[in-house]
């Protein structure tokens, strides 16, 4: 890890290629630990066409309860109730 970082940081003598060279370190670190699609929210579609609960994770598709990052869908045709409490 110490060579890597010698290698990626230490032995560059211009600031600038120092900035791009960490840039480049951590966007390979963010791409190997998948944290850019971790903090996108789900599609959470609801499922139930006769109506329900929307605290019951059976009525969502996948089984979930929308949280305040995802994307909460209501599509189905038809006329039913959807209860929140």
């Amino acid at each position: 890890m110490i060579y890597l970082l010698r290698l990626l940081y230490g032995w560059t003598r211009n600031v600038f290629a120092r900035k791009i060279n960490l840039h480049c370190l951590l966007a390979a670190l963010m791409l190997a630990t998948n944290w850019p699609t971790d903090c996108l929210g789900a599609d959470i579609v609801w499922s139930n066409t006769a109506g329900g609960n929307w605290n019951t994770a059976a009525n969502w598709s996948p089984n979930q309860i929308p949280t305040a990052s995802d994307n909460a869908w209501i599509t189905n045709a038809g006329t039913y109730t959807v209860t929140l409490n």
